[in-house]
């Protein structure tokens, strides 16, 4: 499994383009770039983006894409073509978004959204290969957030039953298309969904068809990336991915994009992805994409790129390589931590915690202060310190535990339990015990036992 660079190269050869916006990089949840050309980057960025570990990414293959010619003939456009052959080459795989509507329908049709005629777009695509016989894309996403263009283009509203009836008629849009896929290539993967909150639940209430469930799990303006924006649900991000679990038992999820605030610091941004992707792994989701890849400045687009416009590299570039590489070959678990002793005035309630392992190998716990939006890095309250413990079905190795911050990078060794400490660092109370000397923050830390 590869795995992510430390630290990025520069591109200087990216600098007058914006290239991909989603991609996924190797975990046991997957990690992803969402992307969006122009293409003529594309032999750069690509096996840049292979060298880090790219497993996916998310390219715009919309419908005027698929059939530009003439009604009912089909055939991409060379350089959408000429990417997709070069991500197969580089071993990255492809989610096919084919969008419609205004400015991204077919131009032969009256209807933006004629469901045979899109239905049969996606069908050809589905049977598209690459030289050696593997499919062109991996899978197929109907639309991008239906509960926008496509509600309002039949006078509906998000989050609003009404007599529209958008929600069912994208079950009818995207249920053509999902019989017209898989008529064509039974085994190709489709991803539907996409909406949010109640409009999401309802579709699945109504019988939408899918193999990945989509949508795009963002915060609700609070900037706090415990929580999401997913109206007349909830306004947790947990509790989402509970609720969407029940609704849709055993199907994988596409978080097809998410991130932080366009607008925040690189520092929030970097806080903010760290938190949410310790919680979407701890959680098991399936496939998640980090939207995007090049900033649409160098000073512009911090909370949403993991390079600037300039190709230097953001924070966040630098703390989720930390995530996925020290969770690398562990799987997730339902596992806690505990607090088995605290400061006074330690914040329980905010106090959040997620555990992996490998058995009889590795076991890594993250922790954290959740619930509150990232403050200054000047201005963040003061680390609270308590004894955890998780279970463990190893003992440890002797001197091989530590303590990382992911948002600095800086390690402390876990002493053994008979070390002299007169400093307070992380001990051990026993070799299957507790470990004294944690200090939380809204700065997760990963605790990693060998």
């Amino acid at each position: 499994m590869q795995k992510l660079l430390a630290v990025l190269v520069s591109l200087s050869v990216l600098e007058a383009s914006r290239p991909c916006y989603g991609f996924e990089l190797n975990f046991d949840s997957h990690f992803a770039f969402h992307v969006a050309q122009p293409q003529w980057n594309a032999k750069y960025v690509i096996p840049y983006m292979a060298q880090i570990g790219t497993t996916f990414i998310r390219d715009d293959v919309d419908w005027n894409n698929i059939e530009h010619t003439a009604q009912g003939v089909f055939g991409l456009m060379s350089d959408e073509l000429a990417f997709l052959q070069l991500a197969h080459q580089y071993g990255i795989k492809v989610v096919g978004l084919v969008q419609a509507g205004s400015g991204y329908s077919s131009p032969f049709y009256t209807d933006k959204f004629d469901v045979a005629a899109y239905a049969n777009a996606c069908a050809w695509l589905a049977t598209q290969v690459n030289a050696d016989g593997t499919p062109l894309v991996a899978a197929i996403e109907i639309l991008n957030e239906p509960n926008n263009g496509f509600a309002s283009y039949y006078g509906g509203h998000p989050f609003v039953v009404d007599s529209s009836q958008w929600q069912q008629k994208y079950v009818t849009f995207a249920n053509a298309a999902y019989a017209a896929i898989k008529a064509a290539n039974p085994s190709m993967t489709v991803l539907a969904g996409g909406a949010q909150g109640s409009d999401l639940l309802l579709m699945l209430s109504l019988g939408l068809k899918y193999d990945g469930l989509t949508f795009h799990p963002y915060d609700d303006g609070s900037a706090i990336p415990e929580r999401v924006y997913e109206p007349e649900a909830t306004i947790g991000y947990e509790s989402w991915i509970a609720k969407v679990r029940a609704a849709a038992p055993n199907i994988p999820i596409w978080e097809t994009e998410t991130g932080a605030d366009y607008s925040v610091s690189e520092y929030s941004a970097a806080l903010w992805n760290a938190r949410r992707y310790l919680m979407t792994f701890g959680m098991g989701v399936e496939h998640t994409f980090f939207y995007e890849m090049i900033g649409d400045g160098e000073f512009s687009g911090v909370g949403q790129s993991w390079l600037s416009f300039y190709d230097n590299s953001r924070q966040v570039s630098l703390v989720l390589p930390r995530i996925v590489d020290n969770l690398d070959g562990l799987h997730t678990t339902t596992k806690h931590v505990t607090l088995a002793s605290t400061q006074s005035g330690f914040d329980a309630t905010d106090f959040k915690s997620y555990v992996w392992t490998a058995t009889r190998g590795r076991t890594v716990a993250a922790v954290w202060f959740g619930n509150q939006a990232p403050y200054k890095v000047d201005i963040a309250p003061a680390p609270q310190s308590c004894t955890v413990s998780f279970a463990l079905d190893h003992p440890h190795y002797y001197n091989g535990s530590f303590v990382l911050d992911l948002i600095t990078g800086a390690t402390e060794q876990v002493l053994e339990p008979s070390v002299a400490n007169p400093d307070g660092l992380p001990q051990w109370t026993g070799y299957y015990g507790s470990i004294a000397n944690i200090y939380v923050s809204e700065r997760p830390l990963l605790i990693v036992v060998h």
